[in-house]
């Protein structure tokens, strides 16, 4: 059997397409985040009436970035990962990868402030589980089970209050601070980054990494934050300066990004119909 040359290009473009999707940043959510899906919320940390705040809907549940109901990312590329290079400066080699590209509204909403603006990421599911950025110097680790309690129910109001707003979209924008989801209402909002935790931080400036936490337990079973990490590292979130979300964890080496088995499927198919045609001919030639 002889295939065209035309069909094989077609055949190899189809190929390299389906790489091409399998790399692209995961579709945002198109309406307020439903229990149990991640939420970015980014915002400027000014203590002024009039900050800028906005949430988006991740429109992935805690477990497309760990084992589900553990504290454990993919060793691997699987899923939504995909191996990309470090997003942040500070590091270095290549991590696994979700990318959920750039943040709708972020450059006419913070291009502005960025010194003064933070994100974090959470994960509401009940009032005694909850997915959370971090790191030690926002205190993190002195989240107590009383604490979780009042994490969870605050994070619990930002989207009800978000989903109750009549606003449809996948993503909210308040640049007047009176929104009850905002950053900077006290009465629903997350109180800049605290989610109502006097004295606690789980959120960072744009262009830095943060850590990321599940936290579960009543006040008498919590034993503390786990944080999620694969067998070579932990996991990080990363917002660019450009308005890029990305969740990484580490990979061995710095292996190239690889192509998915099914594109060398494609072209071992390709070389052995080359080598059949080969013999075809050799063998006409001798007859």
């Amino acid at each position: 059997m002889k295939l065209p040359l035309k069909s094989l290009s077609l055949l190899f473009a189809v190929g390299a397409a389906s790489t091409a999707a399998h790399a692209g940043p995961v579709s945002l959510g198109t309406a307020p985040s439903p229990t149990g899906t991640l939420t970015l919320e980014i915002f400027t940390n000014t203590n002024a009436t009039a900050s800028n705040t906005e949430l988006v809907n991740l429109a992935l549940p805690y477990t497309a970035v760990t084992a589900p109901g553990g504290a454990f990312t993919p060793d691997a590329a699987t899923g939504n990962f995909t191996v990309a290079a470090n997003p942040n400066p500070s590091g270095t080699g290549n991590v696994l990868q979700i990318d959920f590209g750039t943040i709708p509204g972020f450059a006419t909403t913070f291009n502005s402030n960025l010194a003064n603006t933070q994100y974090m990421v959470f994960n509401y599911s009940t009032s005694s589980a909850l997915s959370l950025t971090g790191n030690a110097a926002g205190n993190i680790g002195s989240v107590t089970g009383t604490g979780l309690a009042k994490a969870a129910s605050q994070a619990s109001s930002v989207i009800a209050n978000w989903a109750a707003s009549g606003l449809t979209g996948g993503s909210a924008i308040d640049t007047t601070g009176t929104a009850n989801w905002a950053a900077s209402n006290t009465a629903g909002g997350s109180n800049y980054g605290s989610l109502g935790i006097a004295g606690d931080d789980f959120s960072a400036s744009v262009g830095s990494s943060l850590d990321f936490y599940n936290l579960a337990g009543t006040s008498r079973t919590y034993t503390g934050p786990k944080q999620y990490a694969n067998s070579t590292g932990t996991g990080f979130w990363f917002l660019s300066s450009t308005g890029d979300l990305t969740y990484n964890v580490p990979t061995a080496g710095t292996t190239p990004v690889p192509l998915p088995a099914a594109a060398w499927l494609l072209m071992s198919g390709i070389a052995g119909l080359g080598a059949v045609g080969r013999r075809r001919r050799q063998a006409a030639a001798a007859a």
